[in-house]
């Protein structure tokens, strides 16, 4: 049998802010990135900023990302909660409820973008926009940011991000601050390899083991096409589509 090393299972300990004080300074590194999932920059003088968020929103951090983005120049910030668009009341999961995430992709295969508590925030955040004119920047959603701006339609060019920072363990990490330059760098070197690549195997310590090849073409189209502001694709087949292969985006793409 088998024996597998593997570290035991572990994350970084962050200590609950108390205070908009204590989170001012990863605030301020926040709306300075321009790259990343997390990231808020850059921030345009006069920014009417527009932040959708979730129920569980912390205050220290909303005070300390709004006086941060003041700080950068913007004229203001406001947040508003999802159900407060939708008007439907918010739906809250335990963590050991994510597998109902599947049922969205069953029912609703085609509309995967937003968040975890709406599928679509599209209709009734372009109509909000629509009203409010003055906004001339909008964060929300959780991941698949090109899905998201194509959500905003005519107001597309408003999108600045997603919003992930709704709870406080989350804004503090250090993930979100690591250096763009040299997060770029080791992400370049990783798609290197991929374009040298013949076979791929998977393989896990409960004994999976998926083996299958790849051609020269395959993996330099895996090369350039794996690449995504925050993400390395290591599904070949999720990142060579024709679709991806036709424009290729490197990690330096905002």
């Amino acid at each position: 049998m088998t024996v597998h090393n593997y570290p035991e299972p572990c994350a970084p300990k962050y200590q609950k802010p108390s205070t908009v004080d204590a989170c001012l300074n990863q605030a301020m590194l926040l709306v300075k990135k321009e790259h990343g999932r997390a990231a808020m920059g850059p921030v345009r003088k006069g920014d009417h900023i527009l932040i959708v968020t979730l129920p569980d929103q912390d205050e220290n951090v909303r005070g300390a990302v709004t006086q941060a983005l003041l700080q950068e120049g913007a004229e203001s910030v406001d947040f508003i909660y999802e159900h407060e668009l939708t008007g439907m009341e918010p739906k809250i999961y335990r963590v050991e409820e994510g597998w109902k995430e599947a049922e969205t992709v069953e029912k609703e295969p085609w509309n995967m973008s937003g968040s975890s508590f709406y599928s679509d925030l599209g209709e009734p955040l372009r109509k909000h926009l629509k009203d409010h004119p003055e906004y001339t920047g909008v964060f929300y959603g959780l991941g698949g940011r090109g899905h998201l701006r194509f959500q905003l339609r005519e107001h597309a060019n408003k999108f600045r991000g997603c919003w992930v920072l709704n709870n406080w363990e989350e804004f503090m990490s250090k993930a979100w601050t690591y250096p763009d330059e040299l997060w770029r760098k080791i992400e370049e070197k990783i798609l290197k390899y991929l374009g040298r690549a013949a076979a791929v195997r998977i393989t896990d310590p409960e004994g999976t083991h998926l083996e299958y090849p790849v051609s020269q073409e395959e993996a330099k189209r895996w090369e350039l096409t794996a690449g995504r502001p925050g993400h390395i694709f290591l599904d070949i087949f999720q990142s060579t589509t024709e679709e991806n292969a036709v424009t290729p985006v490197s990690p330096e793409v905002p």
